[in-house]
């Protein structure tokens, strides 16, 4: 079955793994991590502002979203929210 869910710490070095076999250049987000925890990480909620489809523990496809706060008026946003 195949679940979408954001991306939390434990998944992060699959996450760059599918990132480094799927993205079509090399990137310095993947080789620098500090900067990817600074693009990517939410801290409040302490996942990667990456929506990831995975069927088991092997990543799909996934989504990045550039955005720091996933916040509103201090109430989280669910998954369900997003997508309807």
């Amino acid at each position: 079955m195949i679940k979408i869910n954001f991306c939390n710490k434990k998944l992060k070095n699959n996450l760059i793994f599918f990132l480094k076999n799927n993205w079509p250049r090399k990137s310095i987000v993947f080789s620098n991590q500090r900067l990817f925890d600074w693009l990517f990480l939410n801290k409040r909620l302490k996942n990667y502002n990456f929506l990831i489809a995975k069927n088991k523990n092997e990543i799909l496809s996934c989504i990045a979203i550039i955005k720091s706060n996933f916040l509103n008026n201090k109430k989280k946003i669910k998954i369900e929210d997003l997508f309807g």
